[in-house]
């Protein structure tokens, strides 16, 4: 390998880090929304449902690591320059992998035992007969105990900085998925079961990748590593605190569609589930500054540097705010045009659209929820987490199975829209009680409103004065929305004060 791709391999830099976590999230989000509609084509609005159904259930297990992921990452962040620390760190990843690898094949087993009953009593499915239900949910299975490990050995290292190589080896599969699933259902087989074993096989070796570069860069330990259940016992209030949150935000995140796969019709279900994925784009758009920050604001702590941990908690919200703000009002103003340009699909476009706005609204409150819950996090205040998402639980499971049974899929939305923005509605101010004190105030109107109000003002003229035959055409029309949104994400990067030349847009101090 050249020496200069290996620099840029192995840059542990924040700034390399956020770059390379975009790098992966756009690139995903492209990829998804370039051959969701081939999919679509291919496969069917309702085995699209199902898959959604999958991914969603991959999801809700993923959180189910019990807080080891979380754990890894933050005693990574913590120890790994330090030589002292090298059999600790060696005798944790491996005590903790095998914890984590008998869940997940637990898990599998789960899925493959219960797939007949799911198949044959949950999903309201139209056209797929219940074997190609069932035999999909089989392939679940397998794919969960191929895919488990994944999140713990990815973890690992982004605690250890390590993680532009990691997303470079993220991006790669994913090319390799979605690019090469076209090709397996237009020149092999055009079923979901084809579809399903090929991701199953790509996600097999990403993981195996993923254990092999963990084990790689941890450094070699004095003693042979070996099962120490002593440190288990150790970090075993951290590990329950942060495997409760988990098992909740998968819960809130993805219990509105499993209710609706029960209370929808399974064409209904599609359209939600598509939906839902459009909206979610906002929320992915926050997940980069998410991973970034955790070992980074660890560490700040960790070295009680509180003044730096201060200017960089208002810097990356103002860094967010000029990224996720043009994304939610292009989705807020142009949902229908963008449904049409993306799909192609009348019918899309006239069930999906109103579902995108209300998610949207939800999805963006909550997004900015990110950077006060890294912080929450990497002062341990797990308690505050807990009862947020116990409290979000409570309100969500019966606000979303009776809106739906009333109001079907928008009915849906609107819970998924209540229930995560009040995160940002009710949470937030908490959360500057116990860390920041007298930062409110600064974070809703300096951070975020001060860029929202003229992006919203300016979009308003850009819509009332745009002849709508300017996006009758889908190509133009493409090219039309691209221009606008670019000039949106510009103009927030200016009024925010960031700038392209001082460290890749990161906010100036004055």
């Amino acid at each position: 390998m050249p020496n200069f791709v290996k620099k840029i391999l192995l840059n542990k830099s924040v700034v390399s880090n956020l770059i390379a976590n975009y790098g992966t999230t756009i690139s995903g989000s492209m990829l998804s929304l370039l051959f969701t509609p081939i999919y679509i084509y291919y496969l069917s609005i309702e085995a699209y449902g199902i898959i959604g159904f999958i991914a969603s259930l991959m999801v809700f297990l993923n959180f189910l690591d019990l807080g080891m992921g979380q754990t890894v990452n933050r005693e990574m962040a913590k120890f790994h320059k330090d030589p002292v620390h090298v059999n600790y760190l060696n005798n944790l990843v491996f005590s903790l992998q095998a914890v984590y690898i008998t869940i997940g094949i637990f898990c599998a087993l789960l899925i493959v035992i219960a797939a007949p009953a799911l198949a044959t009593k949950w999903f309201n499915a139209e056209h797929l007969d219940t074997n190609t239900v069932t035999y999909a949910l089989i392939i679940l299975g397998i794919t969960i105990a191929c895919r488990w490990p994944y999140s713990f050995f990815s973890a690992a290292l982004r605690g250890m900085q390590f993680q532009v190589l990691l997303n470079s080896n993220e991006i790669f599969w994913n090319v390799i998925k979605s690019v090469g699933s076209v090709v397996v259902l237009k020149y092999f087989s055009g079923t979901l079961i084809t579809f399903l074993w090929y991701q199953c096989i790509i996600i097999l070796l990403q993981t195996l990748s993923s254990i092999f570069l963990c084990w790689r860069f941890i450094e070699r330990p004095v003693v042979q590593r070996h099962f120490d259940f002593s440190i288990l016992k150790a970090l075993s209030g951290y590990i329950a605190s942060m495997g409760a949150a988990s098992i909740l935000v998968a819960f809130i995140f993805q219990i509105d569609k499993i209710i609706l796969s029960k209370t929808l019709k399974g064409v209904a279900y599609g359209y939600y589930v598509l939906s839902y994925n459009l909206a979610a784009v906002l929320f992915i758009l926050s997940t980069p500054v998410y991973i970034t920050l955790f070992p980074h604001f660890t560490s700040f702590i960790h070295k009680n540097e509180m003044d730096s941990l201060q200017y960089e908690f208002h810097k990356y919200t103002k860094m967010l705010s000029a990224t996720l703000l043009p994304a939610f009002l292009m989705l807020a103003f142009f949902a229908p045009e963008l449904i049409w340009i993306w799909t192609n699909n009348p019918e899309i476009v006239k069930n999906a659209s109103l579902l995108v706005r209300i998610m949207s609204v939800g999805v963006v409150l909550d997004a900015y929820m990110v950077i006060p819950n890294v912080l929450l996090l990497a002062y341990n205040k797990t308690r505050f987490i807990l009862i947020t998402h116990i409290v979000a639980l409570l309100v969500m499971v019966p606000t979303t199975y009776f809106l739906s049974i009333h109001y079907g899929a928008v009915g849906g939305a609107v819970s998924v829209a209540f229930v995560l923005g009040g995160y940002f509605v009710f949470s937030a101010p908490f959360v500057f009680k116990y860390c920041l004190q007298g930062h409110y105030y600064k974070w809703v109107w300096h951070d975020i409103l001060k860029i929202a109000i003229p992006l919203i003002a300016s979009l308003v003229i850009v819509k009332y004065f745009l002849p709508e035959q300017f996006l009758h055409s889908r190509l133009p029309g493409f090219f039309i929305l691209v221009l606008i949104g670019l000039l949106l994400m510009l103009f927030a990067i200016k009024i925010s004060g960031i700038t392209f030349f001082d460290k890749f847009l990161f906010w100036k101090k004055n």
